[in-house]
This record gives structure tokens, sequence and C-alpha cells, in this order.
């Protein structure tokens, strides 16, 4: 739903070239009627890392989110939540349907069950059970508002300008549609955290396909009627970026705190931005 001045997802280290923008191309063109793309591995370029245990919006920004890196990224928010629900809800009719698809020896108690949970997290396991728990946990989480999803200073802004401007906002993300609403329901932005009015769309890979494939991307722009080249698609990834412009989107590296570093060749290849506020557009 990739992120702002503090990072979401896990806090990566700062890989070659995170500190040098001096060589980046500047995002300064003007672009006439945008339609904005915002991947919340992507979600990434939205969210920030300070809270938790480090955050990129939106996104990993989430990721699940999201692909099987960001998974990892966000189990983060779901842990904050486990110690209450089996404190709480050990064998209540909303608990128990989660945990008795566990394994009969991971769920002789709670202890037991938290050890087995954090193990699979650590060791970055994908498995079907794991994956439902952390759903239910998401949803406790934030509607018990023990988690929100923390925002670079510039997104929301950037985010309310573009829609007063009239400029559809769409998030494609690896994480599920289901996922990425959560996100923008509960952030923590003040004074109302709810950010699904600025949204028009949202997209994974079970309604578009793999980020990294063109034809997701044309696939994407099909659906709202506008040509492929009035879109413009922002991403920590240069593999999607690539992906976005050989479907004829414009489309821009966002490089934030805790991304992955770029090389001197791909940093020549892409427009680099550090922050939403340097997309500019005509009227806005």
């Amino acid at each position: 739903m990739s992120t702002m001045s503090r990072p979401m997802g896990k806090g990566k280290g700062k890989g070659k070239g995170d500190d040098d923008t001096s060589e980046r191309k500047p995002a300064d063109s003007i672009v006439n009627r945008v339609l904005k793309v915002v991947s919340i591995s992507d979600i990434d370029e939205c969210r920030s890392s300070d809270q938790y245990e480090s955050v990129r919006i939106s996104t990993n920004q989430y990721e699940e989110d999201v692909d099987a890196r960001r998974d990892g990224d966000e189990f983060p928010y779901a842990l904050k939540a486990l110690d209450n629900i089996l404190a709480t809800q050990w064998d209540s009719p909303s608990f128990t349907p989660y945990r008795d698809t566990f394994p009969t020896e991971h769920r002789t108690s709670p202890s037991a069950f938290k050890a087995h949970v954090h193990d699979l997290v650590s060791r970055d396991v994908k498995i079907a059970y794991l994956k439902n728990l952390q759903g239910y946990l998401w949803i406790h989480g934030y509607e018990s508002g023990q988690i929100r999803c923390p925002l670079f200073p510039d997104v929301h802004p950037a985010l309310q300008r573009w829609h007063k401007a009239g400029i559809p906002i769409v998030i494609y993300s690896s994480g599920s549609v289901a996922a990425q609403k959560l996100l923008f329901q509960y952030t923590d932005s003040k004074p109302d955290g709810d950010l699904r009015g600025l949204i028009s769309g949202y997209f994974d890979t079970v309604n578009a396909g793999f980020k990294m494939e063109r034809g997701s991307y044309e696939m994407i722009a099909k659906t709202r009627g506008e040509g492929v080249g009035k879109w413009l698609f922002l991403s920590d990834r240069v593999e999607e970026v690539g992906a976005a412009r050989e479907a004829g989107m414009q489309a821009f590296v966002v490089v934030r705190e805790g991304n992955a570093g770029l090389s001197e060749e791909e940093r020549k290849m892409h427009v680099l931005i550090t922050s939403f506020d340097q997309v500019k557009v005509k009227g806005v």
C-alpha cells in the first residue's frame, strides 16, 4: 500500500547509494492528467517505519501484504495483537476456528501456540494456517485500535491534493485487496485516519496479475478507459517500474529510508523521487 521520512516493513539496512541523492534524476516534469497508481509494495511508498518494528506506506511499504518479502514485513503488526488474543480469546468461538487449523502439538496451550507462530515467522515460513491467523489478527488489531498504519508525512497531503484535482488514485499491491483496504482504513493520519475515500480502486495479483509483468499494467489501465500513457505508477521496486514503463505508463522509483539500494545503472535508467511532493501535476 514502500514510504516517507520515517519508513514500514522490516527494518532493512540501508543499501548502497541510499544516502546519495545528488545524482538522482529529479521528478520535475508537469503531468497533465495523471492516474496515480501507488503499489502497496508500494503501500510501502506511503507507510512509515518507526512505529511497530519498522514500517514503510503502503505500503510494502504490505506489504502480505504482500509478496513473499513483504509478508515478513507486515507480521510484526499482527504479532502485537497476538498476546492479547491468546490471553482473552483462546477458547472463544471467533478465535478457535483459526487456532484449530494449527498442528495439534502446537495448540496444547497458548504458550505453545505463540512459540510456534514466532518460530514460523522467524523462518519466514509461508503456510496457509499462519496466513489465515495473520488476517484475523490484523482485523482484530485494527478494529481494537492496537494497530495503525503509519504514513510518511508527505503521503496524506499528496493524496488529498490529487483527489481534489480529480485525479483517480489506484492501489496495486501483491497484498490482497482486503488487506489494502484495511491499511488505508486504519492509518495514523489526523484527525481522521480513514483514507479510503481518496482511493478509486484496488488491484492485487488475483484481479490484475503479477506486478513484474507488462500485461498487468495494461489490464489495469483498460479498466478506467484512460490511455495507458496518462497513468503514473510509483514503486520502490525497479522491476515493477520497468514493467509499467514497458506497458506505456509513466513510472517513477520512490526512494525511501530502509529500501534496498539502487545500482548506478538503475539510477540512470529511472526517474527517482524521495517524496510524493516531487510529483508535479498541472493545476495542483
